[in-house]
């Protein structure tokens, strides 16, 4: 047998709404659509009967394209009375009844062939964990797309810092072939005074020797002759004074 949709719409921030579909009591494969709120994916909902019984029938809700729809539990519609009555609905997000549904029922005589049935929803305790699992994934996806997106600022961060990297060995082999010029400068300086120092040091030699042999010769004064030799007209004596025959 086709199941029944009931539809029941909320308006903007709307707690309570009312479905305006015909429900008779005793009937079966009902469902209940929900438009106008943003529901989790599985949501908890509610059935009681509005009686002074506080027993309660849980219903999972799932919600595809922004509309949840739900099984209508048969056993708030096998009430044995003969007059019409009220069904609540309640909607949890959470802990905590975020909306309310009103549901008229309206009584007949139970057929013949009619069974009672037994509902028990297996997915109450899992419908907290799968929205959970379904933030967890929401929130893992923000995570990973946060993660990306900070890889890749920090890839441009190692690009920018490489090419610095570059500029910055760059500029150390122009500074390593500068040196090396002035390295090699230096040498050839080095090598010219070393050259200049062997140059002068002979000089000092040659000095020394004359220096050195005047002594020997025991030189004290210059005596210059009275007469004009050929050649210089005024010839430069070097007279050995040691026994002072030449004062």
């Amino acid at each position: 047998m086709d199941k029944i949709i009931n539809t029941v719409v909320f308006k903007p921030n709307e707690f309570r709404a009312v479905v305006q579909d015909t429900i008779y009591q005793w009937d079966r494969d009902q469902v209940l659509r929900i438009e106008g709120l943003q529901l989790d994916p599985y949501v908890q909902i509610q059935f009681k009967i509005d009686d002074f019984n506080n027993n309660t029938t849980d219903a999972i809700g799932i919600t595809e394209g922004g509309v949840t729809e739900v099984d209508i539990p048969a056993a708030v519609l096998q009430k044995y009375t003969m007059c019409d009555y009220k069904v609540l609905a309640y909607i949890y997000e959470g802990n905590e009844t975020t909306h309310e549904i009103l549901i008229n029922i309206t009584a007949r005589q139970r057929p013949e062939d009619y069974k009672d049935s037994t509902e028990v929803s297996a997915l109450v305790k899992a419908i907290d964990l799968l929205n959970q699992s379904s933030a967890d994934i929401v929130t893992k996806a923000e995570e990973v797309t946060k993660q990306a997106v900070s890889v890749e600022s920090n890839t441009q961060a190692v690009k920018e810092l490489k090419g610095q990297i570059d500029l910055t060995a760059n500029q150390v082999v122009v500074n390593k072939n500068e040196v090396d010029a002035d390295a090699l400068k230096v040498d050839t300086d080095r090598k010219a005074v070393a050259a200049d120092k062997t140059e002068i040091t002979q000089m000092k030699n040659e000095v020394d020797a004359i220096y050195q042999k005047h002594l020997d010769y025991g030189l004290k004064r210059l005596i210059f002759s009275d007469t004009e030799p050929e050649g210089d007209p005024r010839e430069i004596i070097w007279v050995d004074t040691s026994d002072n025959t030449g004062l």
